[in-house]
């Protein structure tokens, strides 16, 4: 489906049209900006100056984000931002594109406008090579309709500063107070930090103005010498084909800096008053966590730990499933507890929900992920829900690697010969286990935020052994217990930008 074409399917007999705003269209933008998500906007002269100088800005400057809007005969009724985003598959940084701020008049809502601009940023990233669509939803039940399946859970610590870890004294002399000219170097650290980790994102252009202009911000960081920088100390953290990039361009960097110190970390905090009468009663509310091994890690907490004489209490948030592992005691300060004797630690949330738009195109461009041994042909069934149309993906693994394969795919020679048959045309490829799910779990499934067998036994999704249905039970069990192995990834994909 051509993008000129997206805007013209719609029960509304008024002519649509949806193309990238200019500079003309800034004030009208802005009614519609500033009636969205109206907690944090205003409609006084002062805010809408603010916003309208920001997007002016990124309309003129913006390389990575494209703002675009709905006109329903000539006016402007629905807006969004198009992010394009360079971000970890496995190992690699690849192309991927996010949907942000898609906001519709309010005066023309339940008119479809939202799902037309959907549609939009589903052919625009196809039109510019994204392996993946992403966003951050308003509601999540809107896009699990469209297909959207989730990445891994972000989880909220609002702890005492005091249960932190101790910091080693050699840790010490590694940190340094970081001051606004390091943000650089800061900004270089944090995108070294989204190429080691599968499903992170370099920051674009939008959110590092954020991120600069932001004064109330501190920074502690870890700078290491050399030979520190040059160890890769984190094997959870190397990409899933075994060859550590990250630390091939650490090298690299190092060889720049003629063996200096490299910032190999950093925290971003804010102090935030957790009283309205009493200031000696503050909290740190932790905007990043940046650290290439357990070590810088533990050191970063630990400087936290030591400002408790200033802040009592603690707000960080990680896509670590394992961090309370790291607490003296991981109660959080609410003392909630659930009977009997569970007591709270964090609160979980679901947050990006990402889309595989070209199974064929991901799959042939990903297949540089190391699986484990053994072959297997599994058939993915699920149902369309932007196409409205039955779609099955078989995926092949053998030695280590993963391959698209089609349902019927025409016969090389030799196997023409090993079957005696010469007119033979086809070959139908045997599968070894159908998988009957939503599109939105096919995603989850294949990004590694979601585990097959874990699904299988929730009845989230249903499976059989071989091309018919049914099975015998023990080599069902088999066939899922394989795939779910092949599918496995010690890291969910976690988005550490904002956006």
């Amino acid at each position: 489906m051509s993008r000129e074409n997206i805007g013209n399917e719609t029960a509304c007999s008024k002519k649509r049209e949806i193309r990238p705003l200019t500079q003309q269209d800034i004030e009208a933008y802005l009614d519609i900006y500033l009636n969205s998500y109206p907690a944090y906007k205003s409609l006084d002269a002062e805010c809408r100056q603010h916003y309208r100088e920001k997007h002016q800005l990124e309309l003129r400057e913006d390389r990575e984000v494209q703002t675009v809007g709905l006109f329903e005969d000539g006016i402007l009724i629905a807006t969004m931002k198009l992010v394009s985003f360079s971000m970890n598959f496995f190992g690699k940084m690849q192309p991927a594109c996010g949907l942000m701020a898609l906001e519709v008049h309010p005066l023309h809502k339940k008119k479809g406008a939202a799902l037309e601009m959907v549609r939009y940023f589903e052919a625009y990233a196809k039109e510019n090579g994204a392996l993946l669509t992403l966003l951050l939803p308003f509601k999540i039940g809107f896009y699990r309709q469209m297909g959207y399946g989730f990445a891994g859970k972000l989880y909220e610590y609002h702890l005492p500063t005091a249960v932190l870890p101790k910091m080693e004294d050699r840790a010490r002399q590694h940190l340094r107070l970081m001051q606004p000219e390091d943000f650089d170097e800061a900004l270089a650290c944090y995108n070294h930090f989204a190429a080691r980790n599968h499903g992170m994102v370099k920051k674009f252009e939008e959110e590092v103005r954020g991120s600069q202009d932001d004064i109330q911000v501190r920074r502690i960081g870890y700078y290491a010498d050399a030979a520190a920088a040059n160890a890769c100390t984190d094997g959870a953290a190397a990409p899933a084909d075994g060859a550590c990039r990250a630390c091939e361009a650490a090298q690299a960097d190092t060889d720049r800096r003629d063996g200096q110190p490299r910032l190999r970390g950093y925290v971003a905090y804010r102090f935030e008053s957790a009283s309205e009468t009493n200031y000696t009663q503050n909290r740190l509310s932790v905007e990043e966590l940046i650290y290439d091994s357990g070590e810088v890690l533990r050191a970063l907490l630990g400087a936290l730990k030591m400002q408790e004489d200033l802040a009592q209490t603690v707000i960080l948030r990680t896509g670590e499933e394992n961090f309370h592992h790291l607490l003296s005691d991981p109660q959080d300060i609410s003392k909630n507890y659930i009977d009997f004797g569970f007591l709270q630690t964090n609160v979980s949330a679901v947050g990006t929900m990402f889309k595989i738009v070209e199974p064929e195109a991901f799959i042939q461009k990903t297949d540089y992920r190391v699986f484990p041994s053994g072959s297997l042909t599994a058939e993915f069934c699920y149902f369309d829900e932007m196409r409205y149309a039955e779609q099955k993906i078989r995926i092949r693994f053998a030695e280590g690697r993963w391959s698209f394969t089609e349902a019927g795919r025409t016969a090389g020679e030799d196997e023409k010969n090993a079957a005696g048959v010469k007119d033979l045309e086809t070959v139908e490829e045997p599968v070894d286990i159908t998988v009957h799910c939503s599109q939105g779990e096919f995603t989850s499934l294949l990004m590694g935020s979601a585990d097959l067998g874990a699904l299988v036994r929730l009845g989230a999704v249903r499976v059989h052994a071989g091309n018919a249905g049914g099975g015998r039970n023990a080599e069902q069990a088999d066939a899922v217990r394989m795939l779910t192995q092949m599918l496995y990834c010690s890291q969910k994909p976690w988005l550490n930008a904002d956006y």
